[in-house]
């Protein structure tokens, strides 16, 4: 994950999720992925494109758990 951001006071900046890199430097699938966290695919391909509307935290978690990060 990168966090970037210009003049906090001006802009909050944004949470890139890099999870497609993640996945190529484990060796994982999306449906791997997607078995081992008991995730809809869908979901996960919306993590990986950063196509995601609210962040959800313990699906971040799980992620990251499940990636051994």
């Amino acid at each position: 994950m990168r966090c970037r951001g210009g003049n906090v006071e001006k802009d909050y900046g944004y949470l890139e999720i890099c999870l497609d890199e993640l996945l190529k430097k484990k060796g994982l699938s999306k449906n791997k992925l997607s078995h081992k966290t008991e995730m809809n695919w869908k979901q996960i391909d919306n993590y990986g494109i950063n196509s995601i509307a609210r962040l959800d935290v313990n699906v971040l978690c799980k992620l990251l758990y499940r990636l051994k990060m």
